[in-house]
């Protein structure tokens, strides 16, 4: 995401909306405080995004558990 959106002069501070899709709602809320230590690396902090959370039959790439979709205000 930084390299995306560091082409548009930008960084994970323009992030005002982000959906994030699992496969297992459970085995996410059993590992969410790592999920989210993860989130708050990634964004130096603990940001104030707009969040969707929707758990999904699958993923494109069927090993993966989690996708992240963020829209950003440029």
């Amino acid at each position: 995401m930084r390299d995306v959106l560091s082409q548009f002069e930008a960084d994970m501070s323009n992030i005002v909306d982000e959906t994030i899709f699992v496969t297992d709602m459970v085995e996410f809320f059993d590992n969410v405080e790592e999920v989210y230590g993860v989130r708050e690396a990634a964004y130096e902090g603990n940001p104030e995004v707009c969040q969707t959370l929707l758990q999904v039959a699958a993923l494109v790439q069927p090993e993966l558990k989690i996708e992240i979709k963020c829209v950003a205000h440029i």
